[in-house]
């Protein structure tokens, strides 16, 4: 959430000259079992178990390339998924 809030203010601070299309994202391949991994880590739950069961509509592929958004906007990406994912249940902690 800090580095999408960080990369929307260097944006508005570097108008465009053109049309412009960035990804914000940490530019690292994750997986939805690497999340589901983290999250499970993070509560002490046990390991997600993929079964290899697909449903029409589910999501098979997606990724973020920041290339473009590196080079024209004076941002870069300051957290990991670990990184973001704690700082997530900290904050959701601190509101139970």
């Amino acid at each position: 959430i800090d580095d999408v809030a960080d990369a929307l203010t260097a944006a508005i601070a570097a108008p465009p000259t053109r049309r412009r299309l960035v990804d914000v994202g940490s530019g690292a391949v994750t997986t939805i079992e690497d999340m589901a991994g983290c999250v499970a880590r993070l509560y002490g739950a046990p390991a997600p178990k993929v079964n290899g069961k697909f449903r029409d509509g589910d999501v098979r592929h997606a990724m973020c390339d920041i290339t473009d958004t590196l080079a024209d906007l004076d941002w870069k990406p300051q957290f990991d998924l670990d990184a973001g994912l704690a700082g997530l249940r900290t904050w959701i902690d601190s509101r139970l």
